[in-house]
């Protein structure tokens, strides 16, 4: 059976998405070790420590924050976004 280098056949792409899964599993894996060997105070300081930055952030850090993190927005500068804000509230 011949390959196509331009259109990958459905036994590669099931492989490809076979790998990919088995890495997001890993991952999630990995994560949630970390996260059961956390003491309760190691989380409760974490949170705080969360939170005193989530404080210190201004409302323009926020703002792009936020922006940056939004779909319909991707391609804008930062100054872009800030324009918007500052038009639209």
């Amino acid at each position: 059976m011949p390959v196509s280098l331009t259109k990958p056949s459905d036994l590669v792409v099931a492989a490809a998405e076979a790998v990919a899964a088995d890495i997001q599993r890993a991952a999630i894996l990995a994560r949630t070790a970390r996260l059961a060997e956390l003491t309760d105070a190691e989380v409760k300081e974490q949170y705080a420590t969360f939170r005193r930055r989530a404080e210190e952030m201004t409302r323009r850090e926020r703002a792009i924050i936020h922006a940056q993190h939004r779909n319909d927005l991707v391609g804008l500068t930062v100054a872009d976004v800030m324009r918007e804000r500052r038009e639209f509230g």
